[in-house]
């Protein structure tokens, strides 16, 4: 599980997008907490590292 966040979390970095195509890529880091309420899912990076906890 741990290697399928982590390869997901590869595909989806922002980063690796061309400056061309940035523009239509979604950035900003990790929300704030207001935002946090309505996120369907934690972020990948917190999912690794629960795993790596339990």
């Amino acid at each position: 599980m741990i290697c399928t966040l982590r390869r997901l979390q590869q595909v989806s970095d922002p980063q690796s997008l061309s400056d061309e195509m940035s523009a239509f890529g979604i950035s900003g880091g990790l929300p704030t907490s207001f935002k946090r309420i309505f996120m369907s899912h934690p972020h990948v990076e917190e999912r690794i590292e629960t795993l790596e906890n339990t």
